[in-house]
């Protein structure tokens, strides 16, 4: 008795990890070994591919001053002038008409301040819709 076999482990002869399909069944205290897969390494590489693409994005978008401008201020007065609007759509549009004007990190302040969840998501959805659009036309990214 080999001392692997007094071990509990049994080897498998004339095996290097390839996988033998006319192997049907093991017999007790056998063990199957099965070839690695080389999965993890093609994720890994759609990782950074995904990463330097987000990086060659990020690099060509050129960022305002304008928003770091407006006051605390600016953000309430803007927010009491959509919250006095009673239809939702018409909140939305003014706060989307605001991201136009005067940037969107002013029109999302403006709209945390209204504390008006509705609001907010339907503003985030149509700016990032927009965004896609825009990344579209410019051929930043593809089309899946």
């Amino acid at each position: 008795m080999t001392e692997e076999k007094m071990l509990g482990r049994e080897s498998v002869e004339g095996s290097k990890g390839e996988f033998s399909p006319e192997r049907k069944s093991l017999s007790e205290g056998e063990l199957e070994i099965f070839p690695l897969e080389t999965g993890i390494a093609s994720n890994e590489q759609k990782e950074d591919r995904a990463e330097g693409k987000y990086k060659e994005i990020l690099a060509t978008v050129v960022p305002t001053t304008a928003s770091s401008t407006h006051t605390n201020e600016d953000v309430l007065l803007d927010a009491k002038h959509v919250n006095a609007t009673v239809d939702e759509e018409s909140k939305i549009q003014k706060i989307l008409d605001l991201a136009g004007a005067k940037g969107v990190v002013h029109a999302v302040k403006v709209a945390r301040t209204l504390d008006d969840y509705y609001a907010l998501d339907q503003v985030h959805d149509a700016l990032a819709d927009r965004l896609y659009e825009g990344l579209l036309a410019r051929g930043l990214i593809q089309k899946d």
